[in-house]
């Protein structure tokens, strides 16, 4: 199975203006339209399986209509054979998101550090984790499946070889993709299920 893990798409209506807003932008040419059915195309062409779509929620006033899109995206492709999965999003300045945050108090994990002029998009819930190895099969075993989005640094990677950056060059980096743990985030996902997922990151022990 091939899997694209990074794509972005956006309803018909307002796909292709902002994908000429973008553009603009970053002074570069799209190499898709973001429609939903140039995304699919580009997929068989390539012979990818399974593409991920991860949103970029920019305001409050998105939450809810790109949430929705991303559920009904998810229903759509549910079973098929060329299949979209998008993950959900927030926002900084979505009602009660820090509640939710500052309920997570175990001493064992750590939430991602932001400088206070920095607001996070958080299209992706990361949290550090002393014992990811122990952690992982425990929330597993929770019902609550948990991932290690990028366990290989930048520097590390095959495609930057030629730089020639070795294992201990970047530490934090290295700390960072061996300790990191993404949690459960949909938009389907319920305030119980949130609950849920918060109740197991507490009562973790290493």
């Amino acid at each position: 199975m091939i899997v694209d893990f990074h794509t972005h798409i956006f309803p018909e209506k307002i796909a292709v203006k902002t994908i000429e807003k973008l553009e603009k932008i970053a002074n570069v040419n799209a190499c898709s339209d973001g429609r939903e059915s140039s995304l699919i195309r580009s997929m068989k062409q390539a012979g990818v399986d399974v593409s991920v779509i991860l949103p970029v929620v920019t305001s409050p006033q998105q939450f809810h209509s790109i949430n929705q899109f991303a559920a009904q995206l998810n229903e759509t492709y549910k079973g098929k054979d060329v299949r979209l999965l998008s993950f959900g999003g927030i926002h900084p300045d979505t009602e009660d998101y820090k509640k939710d945050l500052r309920e997570i108090k175990n001493p064992r994990l750590a939430m991602q550090a932001h400088p206070e002029n920095t607001e996070p998009g958080y299209h992706l819930f990361v949290i550090t984790v002393e014992d990811p190895e122990g952690f992982l099969p425990y929330m597993e075993g929770k019902g609550m499946e948990c991932n290690r989005h990028y366990p290989v640094p930048c520097h590390l990677q095959k495609a930057y070889k030629e730089l020639g950056y070795q294992e201990g060059d970047c530490p934090n980096a290295e700390y960072l993709a061996s300790h990191c743990v993404t949690l459960p985030l949909f938009p389907e996902m319920r305030e119980e299920e949130v609950a849920m997922v918060i109740e197991a990151c507490n009562s973790y022990q290493a």
